[in-house]
């Protein structure tokens, strides 16, 4: 028991001191009986900046790019904000904060704070709710988007869309980039390939929710990632075209990024590209056929394909280079556009 105590106090004492010999504040490990497992780097004293958002920053995989997410926080506020990371699980690598060590490298950061939340009770937590009424943006890290949406209607989501009316900024990357339009393909049933979802629209593995959050840059939009990488232009097509028959409207819009693709979008509704392509499509008209069991016939998909620097209006969708799709019983046939 002696030796136990003596262990237990030198550890203790090696934390003070690598504590106090770093320039960051580290919080130190929650106890068993923390709601959620929070862990912030930077200064522990919040700022309080003027916000020119609301900004939005999507990235085509879980880790944020390092330059662009450096022009987002420039486009969110002229001095240094608090950012807080959501994961729905822990990180499978060495770091417990991936995402913090990388953006702490930014001067545009005071405090990077990863919140590990892994039920709907860690959700509704008052501390949850606190590092996000002091944060100025958020970040959902890669993982199971499913997750993200089983906590719809908590404490923590209520306190997102209080950071957005108030100009603060939002994004993720993979799952935590498909929950930010307004319908959502959750995954909750498993994971589509382009062939099934043009097969059939309303495949066991296709299952999708009503949005988390009020962007209006992704009104009337689904977003995937990941998305030349694992050929995900047919999905898309398919999600949009069962949309379109389920929510009885004419005109609904895709946006896919690749890998190391990421898009920061400001007020005015403008997005600009990132370091690889973005695809955008719009369906400006209900799908022939969009029926369980049954493939997929739709005429007239426009693709917009987006290069690095270019410019994304969200106000309207570019006529310019489009390329026009059909989708006869499932199979996709590029046109030229006329």
């Amino acid at each position: 028991m002696i030796c136990q105590k003596y262990i237990t106090t030198c550890l203790f004492i090696l934390f003070l001191v690598i504590s106090a010999c770093s320039d960051d504040t580290i919080s130190p490990p929650p106890s068993p009986d923390s709601p959620a497992n929070i862990v912030q780097s930077g200064n522990d004293q919040p700022v309080n900046p003027d916000l020119n958002g609301p900004a939005i920053y999507l990235m085509g995989k879980g880790m944020p790019s390092i330059s662009s997410y450096k022009f987002f926080l420039e486009t969110l506020a002229d001095s240094p904000v608090d950012v807080v990371v959501l994961a729905g699980s822990y990180a499978s690598g060495s770091s417990a904060t991936p995402e913090c060590d990388l953006l702490m490298e930014l001067e545009e950061i005071n405090s990077c704070t990863t919140a590990t939340v892994q039920s709907n009770e860690e959700a509704n937590s008052t501390d949850i709710v606190e590092i996000i009424n002091q944060s100025e943006a958020v970040y959902f890290a890669g993982g199971n988007q499913c997750v993200y949406v089983n906590w719809r209607g908590s404490s923590l989501y209520k306190a997102i869309n209080q950071l957005i009316e108030r100009g603060g900024g939002l994004g993720g990357g993979s799952a935590g980039l498909a929950i930010q339009g307004s319908t959502i393909y959750d995954g909750c049933s498993g994971s589509v390939q382009s062939g099934e979802a043009l097969s059939d629209p309303f495949h066991e593995y296709i299952s999708l929710s009503e949005g988390l959050f009020d962007l209006h840059p992704l009104t009337n939009t689904i977003t995937d990632s990941h998305f030349s990488e694992r050929d995900r232009l047919g999905r898309l097509i398919s999600f949009l075209a069962r949309i379109t028959e389920e929510n009885n409207v004419d005109e609904y819009f895709g946006l896919g990024l690749n890998d190391e693709t990421s898009i920061v979008i400001d007020n005015k509704h403008k997005g600009v590209v990132f370091n690889g392509f973005a695809t955008r499509i719009r369906i400006s008209e209900k799908a022939v056929q969009a029926v369980e069991g049954s493939p997929v016939t739709i005429y007239g998909v426009e693709k917009v394909v987006y290069a690095p620097e270019d410019t994304i209006d969200f106000n309207e969708f570019n006529d310019d280079d489009i390329e026009l799709i059909d989708v006869i019983n499932g199979e996709v046939i590029f046109k030229d556009a006329e």
